[in-house]
């Protein structure tokens, strides 16, 4: 009976070492493609060389916002977030939920500058 499946044994074998030298060639390419990118004085990679994630395009969007208003980040942040080092944390690496998310960029394209509109941050879409 175990003869069977020896040549079904073999060939998962063989599929399992070929997915392994597949797996060590694509990590050492991901390797290389991330070493192009400078690395700030904490080791990450300043987020203005990564994709936009939809944490960077809150602080962002927020960051832009203070700069035109002329208020710091602890001010937005406890008028969007109703926590003044909310902004902080999630700088920081912390996280946030999609409502919250939501809800807070309905703040800011509700209470952006409507003389200033062309100055929404390149890269964040204006989701009406």
């Amino acid at each position: 009976m175990l003869r069977y499946f020896l040549p079904y044994l073999d060939a998962a074998r063989a599929r399992v070492q070929g997915l392994c030298q597949l797996l060590a060639k694509c990590r050492f390419q991901l390797w290389a493609h991330f070493q192009q990118f400078p690395i700030d004085g904490a080791g990450r990679i300043p987020i203005a060389y990564l994709a936009m994630t939809l944490i960077a395009q809150l602080l962002v969007v927020a960051d832009r916002f203070g700069e035109i208003t002329g208020k710091s980040r602890a001010t937005v942040s406890t008028a969007v977030l109703n926590d003044g080092k909310g902004l902080d944390r999630i700088a920081a690496g912390g996280d946030i939920g999609v409502r919250k998310w939501e809800s807070s960029m309905k703040w800011f394209r509700t209470n952006w500058p409507s003389d200033r509109r062309k100055e929404w941050p390149a890269g964040v879409q204006w989701r009406a």
